[in-house]
This record gives structure tokens, C-alpha cells and sequence, in this order.
């Protein structure tokens, strides 16, 4: 009968729909690349390669647990079942790629938490906490959103792209995971509050830049493959499009501009400026389609401002954030599920869900109940996410499995589990240095 179903001949409608979810999910998944680089780019260089080792093992194991678990309970169907169409989910075309899209974001939200616990995580035990994330975790907080019978979702709460599923669940496990870990060794000094805070230096502002951008152009597919998800109305795609470059742009500008106030236009710090345009696009994917330009101009301005804050807060409290996740994710993400509640308007939800739930109007168009559900599913998946988190990460620093041991951190990642020299870091170099290690690389590959 599957078969049947396959063979069957497809309308041009579909055949679009299909290449479009295709060709947005294959660039969400090339997300992956910019989250590496940007990782890459801003720890230290003595832990590239476990890094990355960290990175290519979560996107397995996230595509397993899944498989396995995490599809089912999001979506219906567990395991074997999503193939065969059994427990009342019919096989339907596109249902294999719906997989396949849905994979991308939940590999997304686990490698929030993986930025927050760099450079000092036990690889195997965070590879534990990825497949139980992405097996339970979060699939039950998509669920609760974007699953057919899923309760917030009946009550009209709004999250398009997830800013809530994928950034406020994954934002909060970060803090969890960065709370419970401990700061890298020689990171602060003095105590909460009265904190000296040390500077370490980052591998390279090229692949942290690259990174950045890789993951903007990511996002035009995060946001706008979601849209043909929900079978909205086509048109309401180009308003997410320029929602989406609007609030990176006015990010970054407005991180620039605090922080060149802040310090007296001696410098310009690339690095959270950037930060400051990965906040924006944040802010804006759980209501892209629903505000004008305008508002997700101010959203983006306004979330660089947010950023800096928990950024600067956590600093206070010592809580070690070497990529600040926290910041950009936890904060943008909430912020971009209140502006849902006060800014959005009927007929461009209308317009994106095309549903019988989704039926209230923002609070400056006069209705208060979608910024109150906004709100509830904010608390519910913040809780939900931080405290199985917490527990897992709780276990796992129990068995020993949460943090290497700090003679392994002095000497690096990359040297005590990878067997690899230290890397040069390119900013410290001199040209004729960079052509040494090129050559030395290339005798010791051609050694081995």
C-alpha cells in the first residue's frame, strides 16, 4: 500500500511544496557547519578538535535518539512505525522529509546547549545527554506547540520557527548544563558580583565571523521552510524574509553602538557585535510572520540590549558561557514570544497557520489572551527544559561523566584526548610561521 502511495502521480503543488522542503531543510542542516565554526572560532585553540569531535557526535546521536523516540512523541509515530504508517499516522508523501526537517531543529536546539559547555564537557557524557535530549526532552516540548493535539498549540499559542521548541528549550538547558558544569579554569576571579573577569583567548574572529554568517543565511530557511511546514499562504513569505534581515541587522547595530557608548568609542568588539546579530535573528523566529518590519526592526535593537544584559549578568554570577548561548538563545527566544503576544495581528496569522486554534489577535490590537498564552508556554517549556536538564547533568556529574578532569583542560582538549598538537592560533602569527606549521602538518600526515 506504501508502495502504491509512492507511485502515485504528484501535482505540480506538491511537487513544489516538496523541493521547497527539500531545499530549506538542506540548508538548515548546513546550519550544522556555522555553529562549528562559530564554536571553532571563539574557544581557545588548544580545544578545536574536541570541538568538533563534540559537534559531528551530537548530530549522530540526535539523528538516532530521534529516530528512535523523539519523532514519535513530537509527532505521533515511534521508531519503525513512522515508516509503515501504523498508530494511526497514514503514510503520507513528504512524510519521510517531514522527518528529515524536523530532525534539523532538534539537532539545533541540542547544539545551544553544546556551546554553553565547551572546552571543559566530557564529550561522552554530553553524547549521553544529546541522544536523552533529543529522545525526550525536546520532543515533548514540540509536542505541547506543534504536535496536532498538543495543548498550547489548541489554545492558539504562536511559535513559527522555534523560538520557544528549539531556542527557550535549548537556551535553558544550556543554563543548566553551564550552572552545573562550572567555569573553565581561570576564567573569573574574586567572588559573585566583585568578579574579575579573565579574558581567553579565541582561535580565530575569521571562522567565528564565517560562522555567523553561514548561520544568517541558515536562518532564512529555518524561518521560511516553516511557513510551506504549516502550508500557510505563499505571500506572508516575503514579509518573514525581510523580518528576518531587519532584526539581524538592527542586532548587530545596536550591539555596536551599546558597546562602542559603554566604552567610549575606543574600539568596535566584533565578536558580541556579531553575537549581536545572531540575537536578532533569534528574536524574530518564533514571530516572523506575524509583525511588520517596523517591530522586527525594534525586536532585533532590543534583543542585542537583552543579550548584553544576561551576558554581563552571568559574568556576575560566574556562570562560564564561552559562545553566550544564553544570552542570544534563552534571551531572544522569550523576547520573540512576548512580541508574538503584543504585536501580532489576526490576519497574518491568519495567513501562516491557516487552523481554527490560532484565532487571537496580539495585545495592541486589542487581546490580551495570546500574550497570556505566550507567556504560560514560556514558563512551562523554560521549567520543563531546565530541570530534566538539571537532573540528567546532576547524574552525570554523580559518575564522573560531566567534566574532564582540570589536568586534561590545562593542557587542552585537542592534546589529551585527541592526541593533536596545539594549534597556532593565526592572530598570533606571523606568515612565516603559518607556512612552518603547513609544512609540518603536511610531513607529519605524510609520516603517518
Amino acid at each position: 500500500l506504501q508502495l502504491q502511495q509512492v507511485m502515485q502521480p504528484i501535482g505540480l503543488e506538491e511537487m513544489m511544496r516538496l523541493t521547497w522542503m527539500f531545499g530549506t531543510t538542506t540548508l538548515i542542516f548546513f546550519m550544522q557547519t556555522g555553529f562549528s565554526m562559530l564554536e571553532c572560532g571563539f574557544v581557545q585553540s588548544k580545544s578545536i578538535n574536541g570541538v568538533l569531535a563534540k559537534n559531528v557526535l551530537d548530530i549522530n546521536l540526535a539523528a538516532i535518539g530521534f529516530w528512535l523516540f523523539g519523532y514519535g512523541i513530537a509527532f505521533g509515530c515511534l521508531g519503525h512505525d513512522c515508516e509503515s504508517g501504523e498508530l494511526n499516522v497514514p503514510y503520507q508523501r513528504g512524510h519521510h522529509l517531514q522527518w528529515l526537517f524536523q530532525f534539523c531543529f532538534a539537532s539545533t536546539a541540542v547544539t545551544i546547549v553544546s556551546g554553553a559547555m565547551a572546552e571543559r564537557v566530557n564529550i561522552w557524557g554530553f553524547a549521553f545527554f544529546t541522544f536523552v535530549f533529543c529522545s525526550f526532552i525536546y520532543p515533548v516540548g514540540a509536542f505541547w506547540l506543534w504536535g496536532e493535539t498538543g495543548w498550547l498549540r489548541t489554545r492558539g499559542a504562536i511559535d513559527i520557527s522555534g523560538g520557544c521548541v528549539v531556542h527557550v528549550v535549548g537556551g535553558a538547558a544550556a543554563l543548566a548544563g553551564a550552572t552545573i558544569l562550572g567555569p573553565r579554569i581561570g576564567r573569573f576571579e574574586g567572588r559573585r558580583f566583585q568578579v574579575i573577569v579573565n579574558p581567553l583567548q579565541p582561535y580565530s574572529v575569521v571562522f567565528g565571523t564565517l560562522g555567523v554568517l553561514i548561520l544568517w543565511l541558515g536562518w532564512y530557511s529555518f524561518n521560511c521552510g516553516a511557513i510551506w511546514n504549516y502550508k500557510g499562504d505563499q505571500s506572508i513569505v516575503e514579509l518573514v524574509v525581510i523580518n528576518t534581515t531587519l532584526s539581524a541587522s538592527s542586532g548587530l547595530l545596536s550591539c555596536l553602538l551599546l558597546l562602542s557608548i559603554k566604552s567610549k568609542a575606543r574600539y568596535l568588539p566584533l565578536e558580541k557585535a556579531l553575537n549581536g546579530a545572531l540575537a536578532g535573528l533569534v528574536s524574530a523566529t518564533s514571530c516572523c510572520s506575524v509583525i511588520s518590519p517596523p517591530i522586527a526592526f525594534g525586536l532585533g535593537a532590543f534583543s542585542a540590549a537583552i543579550f548584553l544584559c544576561i551576558s554581563h549578568l552571568l559574568e556576575q554570577l560566574m556562570i562560564d558561557d564561552p559562545l553566550d548561548v544564553i544570552g542570544i538563545h534563552l534571551g531572544g527566544g522569550v523576547l520573540g514570544l512576548l512580541a508574538g503576544g503584543l504585536f501580532a495581528s489576526h490576519d497574518k496569522i491568519h495567513k501562516t497557520y491557516h487552523d481554527s486554534y490560532h484565532v487571537h489577535d496580539g495585545l495592541v490590537h486589542g487581546s490580551g489572551v495570546l500574550l497570556k498564552w505566550q507567556i504560560v508556554t514560556i514558563a512551562v517549556h523554560f521549567t520543563w527544559s531546565f530541570v530534566c536538564s538539571s537532573t540528567l547533568f546532576l547524574f552525570l556529574k554523580k559518575v564522573g561523566w560531566l567534566r574532564i578532569p582540570h589536568s586534561a583542560e590545562r593542557e587542552g582538549i585537542d592534546a589529551a584526548y585527541h592526541g593533536v598538537r596545539l594549534l597556532p592560533n593565526p592572530s598570533l602569527l606571523s606568515p612565516p610561521n603559518i607556512a612552518d606549521d603547513v609544512v609540518y602538518q603536511v610531513m607529519s600526515l605524510a609520516s603517518a
